[in-house]
């Protein structure tokens, strides 16, 4: 299998602290992040 892909496209939702959400949402497209990402602060 390869490590790259194993996970691929199941990542929906990222959780992250409060006010950090544009850092990560910089992120999506890249790092193996998919574009369609949901960005949820807690």
């Amino acid at each position: 299998m390869n490590g790259d892909k194993i996970f691929k496209n199941t990542l929906k939702t990222i959780y992250v602290p409060r006010g950090a959400s544009s850092a990560y949402e910089s992120l999506k497209g890249k790092h193996g992040i998919s574009a369609d990402v949901v960005i949820s602060e807690i």
